[in-house]
């Protein structure tokens, strides 16, 4: 696939290897503005994929009471998941937590605490992007858990409705 394509319908990190390559071979022929604008895509493309440090989600919520359900919940997540790698075991996690700050960010009422969980929650739908990819299944039931982290995530982002009272 042609990797102009590739890149604006379905980017993945490994594709910043591909257009830095494609940069160095014809850089030469290239105008002033299109050299700047290549530069502009590489960095942007490392910046947005740039890993998530679980290990550091809970200074996000540092600010918060430490009987927070959220602070615990993100210091938990922290502590459980720092040294994973399995994406069928951090997307269901991360979209749970995503979950819990959905429904609970109102035990605050301070609008920067409630800020600093919504951007908690946007790291976590920036890992959940990231590992998604890497998530493989290879049953029908890993398929559905697949699905279902995934809807999770995306409900408790707020793309689409959550049908039920909670999480899970």
């Amino acid at each position: 696939m042609d990797i102009r394509i590739k890149i604006h319908g379905n980017p993945e990190s490994r594709d910043i290897q591909q257009v830095q390559e494609w940069y160095d071979a014809n850089k030469s022929d290239l105008n002033e503005q299109t050299l700047a604008d290549f530069q502009k895509l590489i960095t942007d493309m490392k910046e947005f994929f740039e890993p998530v440090s679980i290990s550091e989600l809970a200074q996000m919520v540092s600010d918060w009471d430490n009987d927070s359900y959220i602070k615990m919940q993100t210091d938990w997540f922290s502590k459980t998941y720092a040294q994973e790698t399995d994406p069928s075991i951090i997307i269901p996690a991360a979209s749970g937590l995503m979950c819990d700050i959905r429904y609970n960010i109102q035990e605050d009422r301070r609008g920067t605490r409630r800020t600093s969980a919504l951007e908690l929650s946007l790291r976590l739908e920036e890992l959940i992007f990231q590992k998604s990819s890497q998530w493989n299944p290879a049953t029908i039931r890993e398929h559905i858990d697949k699905v279902h982290a995934l809807s999770e995530a995306l409900a408790s982002s707020g793309y689409v409705e959550k049908w039920g009272m909670g999480c899970r």
